[in-house]
């Protein structure tokens, strides 16, 4: 997910072939300092370094910020940070609420997945990186990781999260919807605190509270719990893929599509000058998908992802409405 033209997600079904069955329970990580419905979100760092740091305003209501890089291991499972990491992170840690977390996302694991040695080194190097730097947690990004066999990924995720749970940290997972994602949820969900269904890319951006349901239902029937499950939410606009790929861009942040004249209140927005229909939730949708998660027993809620949206002060903002429904 670090790049917003970057959002493909995979919907073959290759995984489901090899996924193991379901491994034995492990007990729930120590790390619980939030609240039952978790508000959780992605700090693309990168992205406010460009607007010259965090938005205070726009970043005190969320529990946990998923300090998103994301780091890549090498082949022998270290992880290694830069000057820039350490003077966001910096940033974050100064304009955040004194109750938020913030977790370190961690990306492509290709380069250990086949090396036990390499895989026990990353997770010794992810627990020192989140005790040097303050995290609690820690989050593992899809991109990359569509390629690693089930069965094999769930033997990285099942050392990752041993590792993070003596230490006391909390770890969770970013999933698309398709069926292989399912899958290979079902064979990591015991090692998971939390797995985070990315509900967006495409026309998804605009999908209703019974189609996003349909979607949550099948993650349950594999063996997911639900309370595992949090709720992916657009705060940008795209383009059908199937009818119109070759649109430019095929995607766009919903702050910029409310300045060309898109509508708070509705989820599909023409662009005058391309001439093609991108698909957003707007306010409305949102407040409706937090509403369902939260009467339900969901995990959560977060977005992709906060540069995107209308400023924090304005009626027009997606995450201002958001803050507001977690806390009815």
């Amino acid at each position: 997910m670090n790049n917003i033209f970057r959002l493909t997600l995979a919907t073959s079904l290759f995984c489901a072939l090899t996924t193991p069955l379901p491994a034995k329970q492990e007990p729930a990580s120590p790390q619980k300092d939030h609240s039952s419905f978790l508000r959780s979100d992605y700090y693309v760092w990168n992205r406010f370094e460009k607007q010259g740091g965090p938005n205070a305003e726009q970043i005190q209501n969320i529990e946990v910020l998923i300090f998103f890089s994301p780091l890549v291991p090498d082949a022998k499972g270290k992880l290694t940070v830069d000057r820039k990491f350490e003077e966001a992170l910096a940033k974050l840690k100064k304009a955040k609420s004194p109750k938020s977390q913030i977790w370190l996302g961690l990306g492509d694991l290709r380069a250990v997945s086949k090396n036990k040695q390499a895989t026990d080194t990353l997770a010794k190097e992810t627990v020192n990186l989140c005790k040097k730097y303050g995290f609690t947690g820690v989050d593992i990004d899809w991109e990359g990781n569509d390629d690693i066999p089930a069965n094999v990924y769930a033997d990285v995720l099942k050392s990752l999260s041993a590792a993070c749970r003596k230490a006391k940290l909390a770890i969770a997972n970013s999933v698309g919807t398709g069926p292989h994602y399912i899958a290979k949820s079902a064979a990591v969900q015991p090692y998971l605190d939390h797995i985070n269904i990315q509900f967006y890319y495409s026309t998804r951006n605009a999908m209703s509270v019974n189609e996003t349901k349909q979607v949550l239902d099948r993650f349950e029937k594999a063996g997911v719990p639900r309370r595992k499950l949090m709720i992916g939410l657009p705060v940008y606009g795209m383009v059908d893929m199937q009818k119109n790929r070759n649109a430019k861009p095929t995607a766009l942040g919903y702050n910029f599509m409310i300045s060309k004249g898109a509508k708070p209140n509705e989820n599909t927005w023409v662009n005058p000058e391309n001439g093609a229909t991108y698909y957003y939730s707007g306010q409305p949708l949102i407040r409706s998908k937090v509403d369902f998660a939260k009467k339900n027993g969901y995990g959560g809620v977060f977005t992709w992802e906060l540069t995107m949206d209308a400023p924090y002060s304005s009626p027009q903002s997606i995450l201002r409405v958001l803050d507001e429904a977690c806390k009815r």
